[in-house]
């Protein structure tokens, strides 16, 4: 009697499951790290971290020295009935020639992270690209070692179809063709793309900065690591020239590459105001004209919509017969078309005012027009590269004019240039430190007024609905007949 399959919902059953079905000749080793709760005053060690390993080999598995959870058992039966029919071995070293290890992390039973280390075949990961859609709670993905040209192609397959994932992390991985730029192309909601210690150079820095300024990545992407590589300032001025339209991302990590004072200039350079050139206004033109159009569309529909309720009104009082029926297309319809005009209003002003040279980022000046430069990058490593003394000074003027521009959000809170040929004191240095300090300052004290006027507006509310009496009659709202007293400085929040 053959044994009934895993359900899919259930990663690590259904991969070892399916990798034995099709014979893929793999030796899976697949680790289960289950995140343990807060811990409170009467946490014991059985609330620890909890590692359980499962090989191919059919061996078994490596129990935790505490009891496993009934769902962690149900998981560890199912893989041991896909792992019958794998060669078996009874050494697990990375000197194995297809050994592929995955380890899941969950976080009260639910999965939300993945890591795969070593090469996958693409049978396996064409695998792994139908079980993974239906890990819908998934939030980071992380592959490191072994890729190949089709792992890209493979995954942006599937990474579409994978609402919850926001992290991927490519760390340490040599890719040869280094097409990492293919992942950016279809919409996801990819937020946070991590690419350090790649080998990646100027010409693939390219790629990925012309998809995170024009494509759909440029409204998701938030975070792009890019540390330890070979990016020069042919790669800084690419970044540079993203971050002229680019207004989501607001990390950026170039620590340890080949960038001089050249390279960091460009990239300060956008921070501020800078001059559009002849491409950016043409473009600016167009999108004006494509929002008017656009805003005419809208009018036209709510007009037409308007002339269509009045016939109706016409139509009801000429027939009385068809009241109901011509009463609920005139509560219906139009309504439904009044809020499709309302949502296709809110979308698009939505839309003017993100573009990042509509008319509240631009400026005139001696003729010629200035934006207001980018300042949702909230974060910049620069360290352990080539910089001096003039990237200091350069920093200086950013921030000096982030400052007096008082933009929201407010710019550059946190650079990071330790590891460069800088004085370790120096005027400069000491003004960039006061500024920072003095931004952390401001932001504390934007949260606790925040925080204090939440407060307030909650007392004011129950003190409102403690004092002002039933409407039981018209009479009750008289002052002469309150039954609270008020005084006459509070009688204004009830009338």
């Amino acid at each position: 009697m053959t044994q009934a399959p895993p359900p899919v919902s259930d990663f690590e059953g259904y991969l070892a499951y399916a990798c034995s079905q099709l014979e893929v000749d793999v030796h899976l080793v697949i680790t289960r790290v289950q995140i343990s709760p807060e811990p409170s005053r009467h946490t014991t060690a059985r609330h620890e971290k909890k590692v359980s390993k499962v090989s191919t080999a059919g061996t078994k598995p490596e129990e935790p020295k505490e009891t496993q959870t009934e769902n962690t058992d149900k998981v560890d039966k199912h893989r041991k009935i896909g792992l019958l029919s794998f060669r078996p071995t009874g050494d697990y070293t990375d000197e194995i020639e297809n050994q592929v290890i995955v380890t899941t992390v969950y976080d009260h039973n639910t999965l939300v992270q993945i890591k795969f280390e070593k090469r996958i075949p693409r049978e396996m990961l064409k695998i792994i690209g139908l079980i993974l859609p239906y890990q819908q709670t998934v939030t980071s993905l992380t592959l490191k070692k072994g890729l190949v040209h089709y792992t890209m192609h493979e995954l942006r397959h599937f990474i579409p179809k994978m609402p919850a994932l926001t992290e991927l992390c490519f760390d340490g991985s040599y890719l040869a063709e280094a097409n990492f730029e293919v992942l950016l192309d279809d919409p996801t909601n990819l937020r946070v793309l991590s690419l350090a210690r790649c080998c990646i150079d100027d010409l693939v820095v390219e790629k990925i900065a012309e998809k995170i300024s024009h494509r759909q990545a440029a409204k998701k992407l938030t975070a792009l690591n890019l540390s330890t590589n070979r990016i020069t300032d042919i790669g800084a001025k690419h970044l540079a020239d993203a971050l002229r339209r680019n207004r989501q991302l607001a990390y950026l990590n170039l620590n340890d590459n080949l960038i001089t004072d050249e390279g960091a200039k460009e990239i300060f350079d956008v921070l501020k105001p800078f001059p559009l050139t002849m491409e950016e206004v043409m473009a600016k033109k167009a999108c004006y004209i494509k929002y008017l159009l656009k805003k005419m569309e809208i009018k036209s529909d709510s007009d037409d919509e308007e002339i269509t309720k009045s016939k109706l009104s016409v139509s009801q009082s000429e027939n009385n017969t068809k009241k109901a029926s011509l009463n609920s297309v005139k509560t219906l319809q139009p309504n439904k078309r009044t809020d499709s005009a309302v949502s296709k209003e809110s979308e698009l002003l939505d839309e003017e005012f993100k573009y990042p040279f509509n008319k509240h980022n631009l400026i005139n000046k001696e003729g010629l027009t200035y934006c207001l430069g980018n300042n949702n990058l909230v974060v910049l490593n620069l360290a352990y590269n080539d910089l001096s003394y003039l990237t200091l000074k350069k920093l200086k003027d950013v921030l000096d004019s982030q400052i007096e521009l008082d933009r929201q959000p407010r710019g550059l809170m946190k650079v990071c240039i330790e590891g460069n040929n800088m004085p370790s004191s120096c005027q400069e240095l000491d003004q960039i430190k006061e500024i920072f300090q003095c931004n952390e300052v401001v932001q504390e004290q934007k949260k606790k007024n925040s925080a204090t006027l939440k407060k307030k507006t909650k007392i004011i509310l129950v003190w409102l609905v403690w004092a002002r009496p039933s409407a039981t009659s018209s009479a009750d709202w008289l002052p002469g007949r309150r039954r609270t007293p008020v005084s006459a400085a509070d009688a204004r929040y009830l009338y």
